[in-house]
């Protein structure tokens, strides 16, 4: 039963029938607002008076968005009463883009939204979020939507490679620009007023050809993508520009027929300057970057040195292969590059970033090029927010790498995110700049999930301790060693 209930429905109700239930189903004790919930249990909880009395306005924003997202009419008509709130466009597009129907039904029912309808807008969002019967909807309510927000759409629906969905948004624009030009033919002139605010809200460039075209190439394959530059491009329109615009984001497709892409490109007239190798940064797989990094090496193209002496090849390519982690990547541009005028360029962003990664290989590799230690601290800062405590010692005693300037106060915001003592030992071993123990007691103290907060609480007041007798033994010798102190020997 539970496996075809929402996770709201069998935290609320199924897991509340008996004490067997109950048991069984004891890691479903979290109700979701944005799943559909019990009216009755959600009225229980969200109905009664000062329920939302411990909220912001923006948290209250917020229960009232993800309910709208549950499509329970009932629920949201609870929340938005308890919320204090009135329904606004804003709600009914972040319901159209959630699929939830029944809740866009009735918000647009008895002119419950005062302010105009964007309906080109809430189409538009529509299919960034792949909802077909959303963008239906939106067409069913406001047929005289205009030729642009359509095409628009189907701009964005082929950079989500949602195909069937471009296809019939650019079957509706073509409808719209026929029924237009059929009526600027009899004379009419088409009335739409009421979207002169989203156009000038919209780019310019939003729902032209080539939009759709560059859009194709970043999800399409390239039979889709041949198939569209024939159709939507006007003679003419394929300039240098769009070509290199074209092939740069060829480069960075996830698609597999990436490298067809950038050649059918190539074969059209489009170049691959040394910056290319920046566009296929935007890819998430460590992989696949070295796979387009090889082949534009393959072709000739290196990355330009000049651009590491500006710091942009330094501080965009190095870093961000740091932090991927990806040592191959890493060997891979120490070898192609000119590493006497190109790593010297390599400072905390690449050491930051590599921290981030949470890759050791990566840390020694920086050491092993020569990467400048960096003095700012941010690796210690990266280690601490990842809560990467083994990393934060190897900073230390592996690399040497300076703690930074006091005010990053990292011993605090080491206890603060959960260190275990031996990080924090370090941290004072090493004379941590900002080491206040008054104040790390205090931020010991403060109850959060911390597994080590007992142990470092106690090993703070044992630190104290000890620094206290310390002060009063030099205070008894430095008393002993004055003039007309203590006995003379």
């Amino acid at each position: 039963m539970a496996a075809h209930m929402s996770t709201s429905e069998v935290a609320c109700t199924l897991r509340l029938v008996d004490r067997t239930a109950s048991d069984l189903l004891a890691d479903h004790r979290i109700a979701r607002f944005s799943h559909p919930a019990l009216a009755e249990a959600f009225a229980a909880r969200w109905a009664a008076p000062g329920a939302c009395k411990a909220l912001t306005r923006e948290e209250r924003e917020a229960l009232v968005e993800l309910v709208a997202r549950s499509d329970e009419v009932a629920n949201l008509e609870v929340a938005l009463a308890a919320a204090g709130l009135e329904p606004d466009r804003g709600l009914l597009e972040y319901a159209a883009t959630g699929g939830a129907l029944r809740v866009c039904a009735w918000l647009v029912e008895d002119d419950r939204i005062e302010e105009e309808i964007p309906w080109g807008r809430i189409l538009l969002e529509a299919a960034d979020k792949r909802q077909r019967a959303a963008a239906e909807w939106c067409l069913a309510q406001c047929p005289q939507v205009s030729e642009t927000w359509l095409r628009a759409a189907a701009a964005t629906a082929a950079g989500n490679n949602d195909l069937p969905l471009m296809d019939w948004l650019l079957a509706k624009a073509d409808e719209r620009a026929a029924l237009a030009g059929s009526a600027a033919e009899a004379g009419f002139v088409d009335d739409e007023e009421g979207e002169d605010q989203e156009r000038r809200s919209m780019p310019s460039d939003l729902a032209t050809g080539q939009r759709l075209c560059l859009s194709a190439i970043d999800a399409c394959d390239l039979a889709n993508v041949q198939r569209l530059w024939q159709q939507q491009l006007k003679a003419g329109s394929e300039g240098p520009e769009l070509l290199q615009q074209a092939a740069h984001r060829a480069l960075a497709s996830p698609t597999p027929d990436w490298q067809a892409k950038v050649e059918w490109l190539l074969s059209r007239g489009a170049d691959l300057p040394p910056g290319s190798y920046h566009s296929c940064l935007e890819l998430k797989d460590g992989a696949a970057v070295v796979e387009r990094f090889k082949w534009l090496r393959s072709r000739g193209i290196r990355p330009d040195p000049d651009l590491a002496l500006r710091g942009s090849l330094s501080f965009v390519l190095f870093a961000e292969i740091a932090g991927t982690g990806n040592v191959e990547m890493m060997r891979w541009l120490h070898v192609e590059c000119d590493w006497d005028q190109f790593g010297a360029t390599y400072t905390s962003d690449a050491w930051a970033a590599a921290v981030g990664s949470g890759c050791d290989a990566a840390l020694e590799l920086l050491s092993d090029f020569g990467s400048p230690e960096p003095e700012d601290g941010q690796p210690y800062v990266r280690a601490i927010e990842r809560r990467e405590w083994s990393i934060l010692c190897r900073l230390r005693q592996r690399f040497s790498i300076p703690f930074g300037p006091p005010e990053l106060e990292l011993f605090t915001a080491a206890i603060r995110a959960g260190a275990p003592v031996t990080a924090l030992q370090l941290l004072a071993d090493g004379q941590c700049p900002g080491l206040d123990w008054a104040a790390a007691e205090v931020e010991a103290l403060y109850p959060r999930r911390n597994r080590h907060r007992l142990v470092v609480l106690a090993w703070i007041r044992e630190q104290r301790r000890r620094l206290r007798i310390q002060e009063r033994v030099l205070k008894l010798w430095g008393a002993a060693g004055r003039p007309g102190q203590g006995r003379r020997r």
